[in-house]
């Protein structure tokens, strides 16, 4: 079994970072986890990606996947709209750093640094076990000069990929081997 990339299906406009803890140097989101306790959804897709770079999933995405705790990940409801989750991924699957673009300097303050790229996964994982959601160790995005958030990828095996496809809730992008 291989695994694959969530894509959401749409962008929040601008608006989700308002209160966020960010980076006082590069302002940068310094909380990937971070949920806004006022935003509502505004773009009203089954997954959508907030200007955090948190995926963002309908009530309708939830009952599709169904119960997450075997999957490695938790669904926290937005406090200002119940009719999403915040995906939060708790599994960790380490990245090959060579398979990414660091852009601009590590900020002083936070360490981050923008990044980029398509990531491949370190050649030492066994996907084959692999059941449900993941997320990488490494976070992408992010510019220095607004606000923004850095997030890293959520990966899902195939089967439950499949199941959500033919819902079309989200989208998918396969992983680089």
């Amino acid at each position: 079994m291989s695994l694959v990339e969530l894509v959401a299906r749409g962008e929040e406009p601008d608006g989700y970072l308002e209160g966020a803890p960010l980076c006082p140097v590069c302002l940068c989101l310094t909380d990937s986890a971070w949920i806004s306790p006022t935003y509502r959804v505004r773009n009203r897709h089954h997954s959508v990606t907030a200007a955090s770079g948190l995926t963002l999933v309908s009530q309708q995405f939830v009952h599709a996947v169904g119960d997450v705790a075997g999957l490695g990940a938790r669904l926290v409801p937005l406090p200002a709209d119940p009719g999403y989750h915040a995906l939060i991924a708790e599994r960790v699957l380490p990245i090959d750093r060579s398979s990414v673009t660091h852009e601009g300097i590590v900020c002083p303050e936070c360490g981050r640094q923008p990044t980029f790229g398509r990531p491949r996964l370190d050649s030492e994982i066994d996907v084959d076990e692999f059941k449900g959601f993941a997320r990488s160790d490494l976070e992408y995005g992010g510019t220095a000069s607004r606000p923004t958030g850095q997030a890293w990828r959520t990966f899902l095996d195939v089967d439950l990929a499949t199941r959500l496809r033919g819902l079309k809730l989200c989208q998918f992008r396969p992983v680089p081997a």
